[in-house]
């Protein structure tokens, strides 16, 4: 695939962990197989710039807001294999470096190039998604710092990317946000890919686990899965416990208590299946868990994230996560359609993941870490397809 990459960061040397991820992800995409071009402002003095820069005889000529602009092009690439234009305005002025203008400047660069991209990733608003870029059949923005207030043309992308659960939940408790609706509503993936400590070991893990088994009163099992259903799920779902409970499997629901199916399956599973009312703390069943079905909620998701449980969303619209894949080497959640039939496949299979130990101890400590690996984030960026 080829993919173009826009970003406001020029040196992949650079020493803060923000300038370092465009560089790295164009990396790891190089490693995977992928053509990676980066576009560039190249701003102050480049006469020190590692790698060597080459002179492009042909200025860049954009006219942007009324003003007429002129950006002297560098090529280069990098020892990582990445392509790299250098787009250094021939005045230093703000004008040179609005969006908009680079914007411009980058799809003029690529439409006098040889290079069709398939997959444009635009780094935190640096450039615009002009209309020489629109026609790129897949289009990302990535978010790795909170935007400005009156940053808008996100609705220009096909995907959304944020940067850690923690500028996500800065960004939703920021109503003037211009991506507020958009993280608010679930409509943006959030992916981890760096932590300053660990939120929760597997050993805490697994003695939250055994806590939460004899709090709601089932057998103490380390390797049997344990799975919590919040309340606004689990009427929905009883019909696929039926099937899912006849394995070795716990399940905890909260809800309502005099439902008829409810009762039915704790007298039939009493060493299976515990329910507990609607006020019960989420919480601390969602830290002992180690897969929890929620609704599409961003703030319960980051919570079940956070304490290394798997989400299971049930919802049709898009999820703050990326979806594992089946061997569990990338991704954070599962998501599945709002009914029983697809709530009983999606149980099977998270069922079928806690049964590869090694892998999904693996998977714990990824989640509890809050940290993937470069290969797991450049995933997110691709297609379904690739």
């Amino acid at each position: 695939m080829q993919i173009l990459m826009l970003s406001s960061h020029y040196s992949p040397d650079a020493k803060q962990t923000e300038s370092q991820l465009p560089w790295k992800l164009a990396a790891q995409f190089v490693k995977s197989g992928h053509n990676v071009r980066m576009i560039v402002p190249g701003k102050g003095d480049l006469s020190n710039a590692e790698p060597a820069l080459a002179l492009r005889l042909h200025p860049v000529e954009i006219t942007d807001c009324g003003s007429a602009l002129s950006y002297t092009r560098f090529d280069t690439r990098t020892t990582g294999g990445i392509d790299v234009f250098v787009l250094k305005p021939k005045n230093e002025t703000d004008a040179a470096y609005r969006a908009s203008a680079l914007g411009k400047a980058a799809a003029e660069l690529v439409a006098s190039s040889d290079f069709s991209p398939e997959l444009l990733i635009s780094w935190d608003g640096a450039f615009t998604v002009e209309d020489g870029l629109s026609q790129i059949p897949q289009k990302v923005a990535a978010i790795s710092g909170m935007p400005p207030e009156n940053t808008n043309g996100y609705d220009r992308f096909d995907k959304i990317i944020i940067h850690g659960q923690t500028l996500a939940q800065e960004i939703v408790s920021t109503p003037t946000s211009a991506l507020n609706h958009i993280v608010s509503r679930g409509r943006a993936a959030i992916v981890e890919i760096s932590s300053d400590s660990p939120k929760m070991t597997i050993h805490h893990k697994e003695s939250a686990k055994a806590t939460l088994q004899q709090a709601v009163g089932l057998p103490v099992h380390p390797r049997v899965p344990l799975i919590y259903i919040a309340k606004n799920c689990a009427e929905g779902i009883s019909e696929a416990l039926k099937h899912i409970l006849t394995q070795q499997v716990q399940v905890i629901c909260t809800g309502d208590l005099n439902d008829p199916n409810i009762k039915s399956l704790a007298d039939t599973y009493p060493d299976r299946i515990s329910f507990l009312p609607a006020s019960a703390n989420d919480a601390s069943l969602v830290g002992g868990a180690d897969f929890c079905v929620l609704d599409n909620v961003p703030e319960s998701i980051t919570a079940a994230l956070c304490a290394g449980t798997v989400p299971l969303v049930a919802t049709d619209a898009p999820t703050p996560f990326v979806e594992l894949d089946p061997a569990m080497k990338s991704g954070t959640g599962m998501a599945f359609s709002p009914n029983a039939q697809a709530a009983e496949a999606a149980l099977r299979q998270a069922i079928g993941m806690y049964s590869q130990k090694t892998r999904f101890d693996v998977l714990r400590g990824r989640l509890a870490r809050g940290v993937v690996s470069m290969e797991t984030a450049a995933a997110a960026y691709l297609p379904a397809t690739e």
